[in-house]
């Protein structure tokens, strides 16, 4: 027979009602602070664009992370130099840092398993907090039978609060302040008198350093700064961060459905407004962090051997430097782009990164999606990310439209819907390197699309 939700026992009826609601805020607690945080990226960006000018070398004191900044500042010079790129060639520290700050604010909404995992651990502890306050709580109480007083109603969100809330919040506190502090070790490792015998540091980091000022750094000469991250690993730090998000999301969210009617009914608005205020705090304290915590992920991620070579050469074609003035390495990889893109005589072209050799930048993105050689035959908008469009030179594929008008080819791949040449609306910035402009289209075969699409 068919079972419906009228043949629950109401009991589950309501903890499955509840539960949506709860998953519901959490949702949307979860957009809401992705959103936030990509402002925050956003924001700072700027400041520390006026810091790098203005402030960072002027001599003037500075505060703790104006300080690494700087450092880190000082690193990715040094790896720039070992990497075979000159600094000069409009290479902004802040935007390098910015976009893959992006990067990283994305991975935050890719949850794993293990996320889900640890929440059912956080909510099974609760079920034994909770029933080891109850328990507490009645010690003394002749009448267990009875409804919970407003004494032990009390006890019950306190214990919520600060076993859970705050629970979380020092985690939180405690791994951020274990990022900061090896984010310290790695950068004054290259300072001045930094360690060994006779305030003279050895390691590869301030041997890089000592080699940049005299022109003389190779790679290896640079440290591997991932080793600084939780199991030397970018995915499983961010997977901490994920955790922590999904907890206090879990936290405020449980508490606000689940106890704030209660406490205004029980309890009254004067015993009410200070908990909701003391419950809000982890949730505040967490989202006013998360943009350091993540510029401290990003700069352990993407400093000395790990620097993100895609991102620098993105900025150095953003800058509009020519392509004669481009670094040997880059110019020879984008040529070998070049081939295989002329190889290819159907679809859409691989480049390096199997990425899509004819693309353009949009505004609005995240990040590039791709490597430098995916800019093949493009332009570019004033944006920070890909947007794939077929090649120009290529015939299209089945159910797809001709290489010259817009539209979704079956393949999900946006075409242009504008004949123009996108070059034409760079706005101020300068148009791209010789190499990357558009090809012009072949023209459409008679009959036009509908008779290319009708013969597939």
């Amino acid at each position: 027979f068919a079972q419906t939700t009228y043949d629950w026992p109401s009991r589950w009826i309501l903890i499955f009602q509840w539960a949506m609601m709860v998953l519901f805020f959490m949702a949307l607690f979860f957009v809401s602070l992705v959103m936030y945080t990509l402002f925050a990226v956003n924001f700072t960006t700027k400041r520390w664009l006026l810091f790098e000018i203005e402030r960072m070398d002027s001599g003037l004191p500075l505060s703790g992370r104006e300080l690494q900044y700087k450092l880190g500042f000082n690193r990715f010079q040094a790896a720039l130099q070992a990497f075979g790129y000159d600094a000069s060639m409009g290479i902004r520290f802040s935007e390098y840092l910015a976009k893959l700050m992006r990067r990283n604010v994305v991975a935050l909404t890719d949850l794993t398993w293990v996320c889900w995992v640890c929440l059912a651990t956080l909510v099974i502890l609760n079920t034994l907090r909770s029933e080891a306050t109850r328990q507490f709580t009645q010690i003394g109480d002749e009448n267990l039978e009875d409804e919970q007083t407003d004494t032990q109603r009390l006890a019950q969100y306190l214990s919520f609060i600060f076993v859970i809330g705050y629970g979380i919040l020092v985690f939180y506190l405690a791994v951020h302040h274990i990022l900061s502090s090896r984010l310290d070790r790695f950068l004054a490792k290259g300072r001045a008198g930094g360690g060994g015998a006779g305030g003279l540091d050895n390691s590869p980091n301030a041997r890089g350093l000592a080699g940049a000022e005299q022109g003389l750094i190779t790679r290896d000469d640079l440290e591997d700064s991932n080793q600084y991250l939780f199991r030397r690993s970018r995915e499983a730090t961010m997977e901490l961060i994920q955790v922590i998000i999904l907890s206090l999301e879990w936290f405020t969210s449980t508490f606000f459905l689940s106890f704030s009617n209660e406490i205004v009914l029980h309890l009254g608005w004067g015993v009410a407004a200070p908990l909701f205020i003391v419950a809000a705090i982890p949730a505040a304290v967490f989202s006013a962090l998360l943009p350091w915590t993540l510029t401290l992920i990003t700069l352990l991620s993407s400093l000395g051997t790990n620097l993100d070579e895609d991102s620098v050469r993105y900025l150095i074609i953003k800058a509009g430097i020519p392509e004669s003035e481009w670094p040997a390495h880059m110019r020879e990889a984008f040529r070998r782009a070049k081939e295989r893109e002329e190889g290819n005589d159907g679809g859409y072209a691989a480049t390096d990164a199997g990425t899509v050799a004819n693309a353009s930048f949009r505004g609005g993105g995240p990040g590039m999606a791709g490597s430098f050689a995916g800019l093949g035959n493009g332009s570019f908008h004033g944006g920070l990310s890909f947007v794939e469009r077929p090649a120009a030179s290529s015939r299209p594929l089945p159910g797809q439209s001709g290489p010259s008008l817009g539209g979704s080819t079956a393949f999900g791949r946006h075409v242009d819907d504008d004949d123009d040449d996108d070059t034409s609306n760079a706005g101020p910035m300068r148009q791209m390197p010789r190499g990357l402009g558009q090809q012009p289209s072949r023209p459409l075969p008679a009959g036009g699309i509908k008779a290319r699409t009708e013969a597939f």
